[in-house]
């Protein structure tokens, strides 16, 4: 008799123990659960903290750091993720033995936890890898800038250079060299331009890119590089003030051109004999020389006929052009040089000519 009024009492002792048994599996399923949730806000505020205090994409430093996080938060979420479903297989076993337990919100709510996690690690892992990309995309940026500006240093300079020689220019030659060298600088101005274009479109795009992630997770941080931003600047407006100064140098040398034609015309005058030649008479033997003045700009170019023949081949005549005037020397005469003499003088601005008889006596 005592032993069967026992055996309900055992049975509902066994069942209550299971029950108590399962409930602390529950437990400590659930602390799991919680630990690694824990765990993975920690990581994710060490993100957002990482985040708001650096803004330096080229810091590699931060790049190492920032991988260790989301490798934590992976492995982290692998563990959650395990102890999540153990949790759930827990209370589901439980409710089969225990019908007032009731398990649909425990369910529910690590379902929904484990599914934010990973939406919310998916979500920041993909605009980190665009962060990374534009961490690229600035480093080139930087070193477009620095090649542009390393071009402008030296265009700025050659351009003050430029323009002190052209106050200075005398002659044609200089002011060729000088916009010579004047038009190779503006040749480059539009390719270095574009470049800057370019590299101004690239900060513009990482901008863009960087706009989500902030709204997801509610930085109030511009995550975007003012360092790229404000070199593309600087180098615009260098840009503009060296455009400047080659307007100014391009003024200076059309300003010294326009002179130089005007000086040009006034100082040109045709040839004029200002002593012509005369007629003479020497004895066989003697030295004679013909002398004739000339007045003309540019200097002329001189040139001796004998009867129509130029005479610059013969070595028996010697010919002198200094200072306005001309001279043919023969260091001793013969019959042979009776003849009619006529000296050519000839320049931009026109021709003249004396002539004159020379008789040689026997």
């Amino acid at each position: 008799m005592e032993s069967a009024l026992k055996s309900p009492l055992t049975r509902q002792n066994l069942e209550l123990n299971k029950i108590l048994n399962n409930y602390w599996i529950i437990c400590e399923k659930s602390l799991q659960v919680h630990k690694f949730a824990k765990e993975l806000e920690c990581s994710f505020e060490s993100l957002d903290a990482l985040l708001s205090s650096n803004r330096n994409f080229t810091n590699p430093k931060l790049t190492a750091q920032m991988n260790e996080v989301f490798r934590m938060i992976e492995e982290t979420l692998t563990q959650e993720r395990q102890q999540g479903e153990k949790f759930v297989s827990s209370v589901k076993e439980s409710a089969k033995t225990d019908a007032k337990l009731r398990v649909e919100n425990a369910i529910e709510w690590v379902h929904n936890m484990l599914n934010e996690h990973e939406r919310r690690f998916y979500t920041v892992n993909e605009h980190w890898r665009n962060w990374q990309d534009n961490r690229v995309h600035e480093e080139k940026v930087v070193r477009m800038v620095e090649e542009v500006q390393m071009w402008q240093e030296e265009s700025v300079e050659i351009v003050r250079i430029l323009i002190d020689k052209a106050k200075q220019a005398k002659t044609e030659l200089e002011r060729k060299e000088i916009k010579r060298k004047m038009d190779e600088v503006i040749k480059q101005l539009p390719k270095q331009k574009d470049r800057l274009h370019e590299a101004e479109q690239i900060t513009k795009s990482a901008q863009s890119n960087f706009h989500p992630l902030i709204l997801l997770l509610e930085l109030k941080v511009n995550l975007t590089s003012d360092e790229a931003f404000e070199r593309v600047e600087m180098a615009k407006r260098k840009c503009r003030d060296l455009e400047e100064r080659v307007t100014e140098l391009r003024s200076t040398v059309e300003t010294l051109e326009q002179l130089a034609v005007q000086q040009e015309k006034e100082v040109i005058r045709a040839p004029v004999f200002t002593v012509q030649l005369r007629d003479a008479q020497v004895d066989e033997g003697s030295r004679f020389e013909f002398s004739a003045s000339v007045d003309g700009q540019p200097t002329p170019h001189i040139q001796w006929l004998k009867d129509g023949r130029d005479v610059r081949d013969n070595v028996d005549y010697r010919q002198n052009y200094s200072k306005g005037v001309a001279t043919l020397t023969i260091e001793e005469t013969f019959v042979e040089d009776t003849a009619t003499y006529t000296i050519l003088a000839e320049n931009t601005g026109g021709k003249a000519q004396s002539s004159a008889r020379l008789i040689v006596k026997c």
